[in-house]
């Protein structure tokens, strides 16, 4: 049997994974104690100011205690540019899944331009990526619709509810 690293690695990091899911509590409480253990071996050794400085410049803060840094609960200051960072992950996620597909489809369709028939077209691929673009730009639509709907439901109500008749009732047409 021949060693694969890449393989290795990948059972490795799934185990680590799936162990840190199941004990999500037991990791953060360790997580936690560790921390508090650090700034316990910074204020003995004192060196908090020297960590300040770096903590303060590296998260654009101005923390002038490891106590405030310690007093802080989940979801503050801390998680403000992992919120960020996820904002933006999510509004550049679409465009990029959706170019693959389509370029995809396009590449196909420039085959019919260098002479091959159609045919000769690869029309599984074809057939495949249409679909994954079909679903990447249907849930987009799906998303920004519900996030219409939420912020004008005055709107949403004065068009009608789902359905070409207004389930039913009659628009005078």
């Amino acid at each position: 049997m021949e060693f694969n690293y890449y393989q290795i690695n990948e059972i490795a990091i799934t185990n680590i994974v799936s162990k840190v899911i199941k004990n999500a509590e037991r990791l953060k409480s360790n997580l936690k104690k560790g921390f508090n253990d650090f700034v316990k071996l910074l204020k003995d050794h004192n060196a908090e100011d020297k960590f300040l400085k770096i903590f303060n410049k590296q998260f654009k803060t101005n923390y002038r205690s490891l106590d405030k840094i310690q007093s802080l609960k989940e979801n503050e200051e801390l998680n403000e540019d992992w919120k960020n960072f996820l904002k933006f992950w999510k509004s550049e996620t679409y465009p990029a899944l959706s170019i693959f597909p389509t370029l995809q489809i396009w590449f196909e369709i420039d085959n019919l331009l260098n002479g091959i028939g159609i045919m000769d077209l690869d029309w599984k691929k074809i057939a495949i990526y249409g679909t994954l673009w079909m679903i990447i730009v249907t849930g987009q639509h799906a998303m920004l619709w519900k996030k219409w709907k939420k912020e004008n439901p005055e709107e949403w109500e004065k068009e009608g509810k789902p359905g070409i008749f207004r389930r039913g009732k009659s628009n005078g047409i």
